[in-house]
């Protein structure tokens, strides 16, 4: 009777170790939606989207230097002792004011008719003119525009190339957050699997013990078989602590990638039994040259260096400026129409020798230039070498779990012979524990063959950058 119960108790183990894989199918968009999930709430991918956000403000920034500027500016300024400005005109001044007021002292003698009665003039050392031009104040908007200046327009250019090449970080960050979500999730599908593996081998580690120290009681075994039993039970629940743990550790960098509470819990997707689907090696090839970002933000940073090359010979051309003042100014704070003012003002800066400084700027944007090339040429062929790797390495997970499948109906047959052979008394519970340990350790390796297709089919999606986001 005990052992006709553990072998029924063996054979439901069996079937249902063997359906381990399949999986509760809750939705077909379920991992999608968690892609989605992670491009919304992934806040490393958040930052990557402020620095995007942060590019096209530069650029409507560098847009506004095209139009003109518009300040409100007032200065006055009060000093005490000799004016500078007095003492670089007195000596000029003085002579010619002394000799106005002796004409006017002699036409007054003379009493010429109709002069008028005017005052003395300040010289230089009068306290009233030292005054004056120590005290004044002006208040005036000043509208400036940029009439020619090659450097505004070529800093556009940059700001503008740069914004694309935000844009392609960000992407590319993307795509290896899809990479990330996807490989975690297997993981921890996998993870689930290996708890179920270790969960029903506990079951017949446990039953195991049960039958042999019933056996024990009758006296049919030694006690070394209910300690090899027992030893056997402990080795197994230590195996499903820590696969229990790994299983709690995937979902926690899961839901991390989420954005999410670590402990959320995870629904489950149905995993196709045609889960590889294969194109040519020559196909992947041509699509991550033609999409991956990374290749794409080294082709763009060229046209960054060309831009920057750009603006270093706008720094050698001229520069021409408008300004309009107008506004009060005088020795005092009035604003009357006899002390407002208009002033129009051009500007002209150009930059006709800088001893080589200028042309030094020049050949170093141009090497930045020849750098970002040699980038490119390196990272293509860089490119296909991590196609070709991620494809054979497609190829050769697929071989090893139609190897492992084939392992695993081995070894089910096998257990299922020894077994039958056991109840007929033609093997002993050592050949029922190794055919076991076997079967375990075999439906373990079909896991991990089964999840390692998937990573490292979601490595060359990564690799050939060919995954299509849904809009």
């Amino acid at each position: 009777m005990l052992r006709m119960n553990k072998l029924n108790l063996t054979i439901c183990a069996i079937l249902l170790i063997t359906t381990v894989h399949k999986v509760i199918a809750q939705s077909d968009n379920i991992l999608e939606n968690y892609i989605k999930i992670a491009i919304e709430s992934n806040v490393a991918l958040k930052r990557e989207t402020l620095n995007f956000e942060q590019s096209l403000e530069a650029l409507k920034e560098a847009k506004r230097s095209f139009y003109p500027t518009v300040s409100l500016n007032a200065n006055f300024q009060t000093a005490a002792g000799q004016n500078l400005f007095g003492l670089q005109i007195q000596d000029q001044l003085d002579g010619f004011l002394r000799n106005l007021d002796m004409i006017n002292n002699s036409l007054e003698q003379l009493d010429a008719p109709n002069y008028p009665d005017l005052p003395s003039y300040l010289t230089g050392n009068d306290q009233g003119l030292n005054d004056a031009l120590n005290q004044n104040q002006q208040t005036f908007v000043r509208l400036a525009i940029p009439v020619y200046n090659a450097a505004i327009i070529e800093n556009h250019k940059i700001k503008k190339e740069l914004v694309t090449l935000s844009k392609l970080s960000q992407e590319y960050y993307k795509d290896e957050l899809v990479k990330e979500v996807k490989t975690t999730y297997y993981h921890w599908l996998q993870a689930g699997e290996i708890v179920k593996v270790f969960e029903n081998a506990l079951a017949l580690a446990s039953e195991n013990v049960r039958t042999n120290r019933s056996l024990l009681n009758n006296s049919k075994i030694t006690k070394d078989g209910l300690l090899s039993a027992e030893a056997r039970e402990a080795e197994v629940n230590q195996e499903l602590i820590t696969a229990r743990k790994n299983q709690r550790l995937a979902q926690a960098f899961f839901n991390f990638l989420l954005n999410r509470a670590y402990d959320m819990s995870i629904n489950q997707t149905e995993i196709d039994d045609d889960i590889i689907n294969l194109q040519s090696l020559s196909f992947y090839e041509q699509l991550a040259l033609s999409q991956r970002r990374d290749l794409q933000q080294i082709i763009q940073l060229q046209s960054v260096r060309e831009a920057q090359i750009g603006l270093e010979k706008a720094t050698m051309k001229p520069r021409v400026n408008l300004a309009v003042d107008a506004g009060y100014r005088g020795n005092e704070y009035a604003f009357t129409t006899e002390d407002d003012f208009v002033a129009v003002g051009a500007q002209l800066t150009w930059n006709v020798f800088t001893f080589g400084k200028s042309k030094a700027k020049i050949q170093q944007a141009q090497l930045d230039q020849e750098i970002a090339k040699t980038l490119e040429e390196e990272l293509i062929e860089k490119i296909k070498i991590e196609v070709v790797e991620a494809y054979l390495e497609v190829e050769a997970a697929y071989e090893q779990l139609a190897a492992a499948q084939k392992e695993v109906n081995a070894s089910q047959e096998e257990l299922k012979l020894v077994m039958r052979k056991f109840e007929l008394g033609s093997a002993n519970r050592l050949e029922i524990e190794s055919a076991e340990t076997d079967f375990q350790n075999a439906q373990l390796r079909e896991v991990a063959a089964k999840y390692n297709v998937l990573s490292q089919k979601a490595s060359l999606e990564r690799a050939s950058s060919s995954y299509n986001y849904e809009e």
